[in-house]
């Protein structure tokens, strides 16, 4: 089974990626893939498509082709998923890689309800594209909960944690 995580945060030391991290640690390594930062690619438009998919883009959607499930995790700006992530899925929609692509959709922000909009937004999304949503999961306290080694200090986060990756097991 191939893994796949997209980070929604820019931000190299965000919690949002330390999350995606420690999910990491219950996997074999040759069955997890971290897409590119989304910093790394340009911001969507037509006119840029039709120009052709930059480089960036096509190894994200070539990641996407190849994953078995998606874990996308993402904080919430503005009552929505960060411009970043939504651009970078925009990049896919015309070549449909999401299509029938199983994906788990994480919020992670500090407290409830913050991040149900943004959940919302995201759901929408990879519904328009076609992907088969297998859960969507709200963490809050994050960056909190899980120290800069890994470590999951919060025991509610690290059910979160273990009932999504016994989800994927599953599959």
């Amino acid at each position: 089974m191939k893994l796949l995580t997209i980070s929604g945060s820019t931000r190299p030391d965000s919690s949002t990626k330390r999350l995606l991290q420690a999910f990491k640690l219950s996997v074999p390594q040759d069955e997890w893939c971290d897409a590119p930062s989304l910093d790394t690619l340009p911001l969507f438009s037509p006119s840029r498509l039709a120009e052709g998919k930059p480089e960036a883009c096509v190894v994200l959607a070539k990641a996407v082709e190849d994953a078995d499930v998606i874990i996308i995790a993402t904080p919430e700006y503005a009552f929505n998923m960060p411009a970043a992530l939504k651009s970078a899925l925009e990049w896919c929609v015309a070549s449909g890689e999401f299509s029938r692509k199983r994906v788990i959709a994480i919020t992670s922000t500090p407290n409830a309800p913050r991040g149900e909009k943004c959940m919302q937004s995201l759901v929408w999304t990879l519904q328009a594209m076609d992907a088969t949503i297998l859960a969507e999961v709200p963490i809050y306290g994050a960056g909190k909960g899980i120290d800069d080694n890994l470590k999951v200090t919060d025991p509610e986060i690290q059910k979160m944690i273990t009932g999504v990756m016994e989800l994927v097991r599953e599959m």
